[in-house]
């Protein structure tokens, strides 16, 4: 692969800000939000069809155990990272945007993040106890303060806050080895079991009980690496990385190797953590916490390596239907992120076709490519008539104060 070619990526003049102004808006970053949502949907299907006590599906053949490592090589910590760097990234554009119209953002925003709670609130709920969108609400805050300061600062809290998710990465791998739910967990294992095989208000109640036990996780897992992806993300915007990508491609390329080289050496030891830890015993639980330390830094290289490739492999015109429809999808990032959780509470809760605990890793695998299939499909076609998407609307109704132009003419 030839990656010295410089891709290029057009501005969108269609893309709009408010109501009454157009401003570009860049077509990589919907398309890189559109492979996000890919990822996340493959990370987070096994969460909506096993129980969580049960640290994941249970791989009984060859074919799932080879499925579920590559979704922790290939997904777990790369996906989050990418759409919080997209976050940063995209408050540059929104401090630039209202820079040039002269408008006053700070109150937009706090109304954009408040939103943001809101939905994930109702996520967390109604729809899916993994919500990120609480996170990236309450982060966002932090990030507004950051605002002002230069890319180079940025880049050092940044990476300062790698190393704290480097420690937290090392708290949850402490626990890798152990393969085997306590009582405890088997109790709760069974009531989610009945819960979510029974009607749609038993799977809410249950909901919220996961909600609240695996909030301290999260707390570990996502929070600070998210918030170090946001604050680089914030200083690439303020460079414009991305709406310079020709200008930045050399040195990328030449970064790349490296990045690969570290991303498939710490991706398959991270992957390979529990293994690890079963093999090393219960008397060495630092072995599972050290393969799985690294993955603060070694999943965001992964994002980045898999980012470059697909934006240079986005400029074949043989694969501009696929880029066309990762770039609908990422328009639509909210109505879809919401809307995988809505499906999935249909294929696998009692309420639906309840199909929970039935599916294997491989065949989770297969259904998380066969949904986002059905959901890029139908935000090309909701772009063609459409502006924005449904749920897009209503936070920019919200955060604009007006009612946004739905339809296109």
């Amino acid at each position: 692969m030839d990656m010295r070619t410089t891709p290029t990526f057009s501005l969108d003049p269609t893309g709009s800000q408010s109501n009454t102004q157009r401003v570009p808006r860049i077509h990589a970053l919907d398309t890189l939000r559109g492979f996000a949502l890919l990822g996340i949907l493959v990370v987070n299907l096994s969460a909506f069809a096993y129980p969580m006590y049960l640290f994941g599906a249970p791989a009984p053949t060859l074919l799932d155990q080879v499925a579920q490592w590559m979704i922790s090589f290939l997904g777990e910590v790369k996906f989050f990272v990418l759409f919080s760097f997209l976050f940063g990234y995209g408050l540059s554009v929104q401090m630039e945007s209202a820079r040039k119209k002269g408008l006053d953002l700070k109150g937009r925003y706090r109304r954009r993040l408040i939103g943001i709670f809101a939905f994930g609130l109702l996520h967390a709920i109604f729809l899916f106890h993994g919500d990120i969108l609480i996170c990236y609400s309450i982060l966002g805050a932090f990030l507004w303060w950051m605002r002002e300061w230069s890319s180079r600062r940025l880049v050092s809290f940044g990476l300062s806050m790698l190393v704290v998710a480097g420690g937290t990465f090392f708290i949850i791998g402490w626990g890798a080895g152990t393969t085997s739910p306590s009582t405890e967990e088997l109790q709760l294992a069974e009531s989610a079991r009945q819960a979510y095989s029974g009607t749609w208000i038993d799977s809410v109640f249950q909901r919220i009980v996961d909600w609240v036990i695996v909030t301290p996780f999260l707390l570990l897992y996502n929070w600070p690496a998210a918030m170090a992806m946001f604050v680089l993300g914030l200083a690439a915007g303020k460079i414009q990385l991305i709406h310079c990508i020709d200008e930045y491609w050399p040195t990328l390329v030449k970064l790349f190797p490296i990045a690969l080289g570290l991303a498939v050496l710490g991706n398959g030891l991270y992957a390979s953590a529990a293994i690890l830890g079963e093999l090393a015993g219960p008397q060495y639980p630092w072995v599972p916490a050290l393969a799985t330390t690294h993955i603060a830094f070694t999943g965001p290289a992964f994002t980045f390596c898999l980012c470059l490739m697909l934006l240079w492999a986005s400029k074949e015109n043989r694969l501009t239907r696929i880029r066309s429809a990762l770039r609908a999808a990422g328009r639509l990032s909210l109505t879809n992120y919401l809307g995988q959780s809505f499906i999935c509470g249909l294929i696998f809760n009692g309420y639906g076709l309840g199909l929970y605990e039935k599916i294997q890793p491989a065949g989770l695998l297969l259904l998380a490519f066969v949904i986002f299939a059905g959901q890029a499909g139908m935000s090309v076609w909701w772009m063609k008539h459409f502006r924005h998407g449904p749920l897009e609307w209503l936070l920019r109704a919200w955060t604009y104060q007006s009612v946004p132009v739905l339809r296109r003419h």
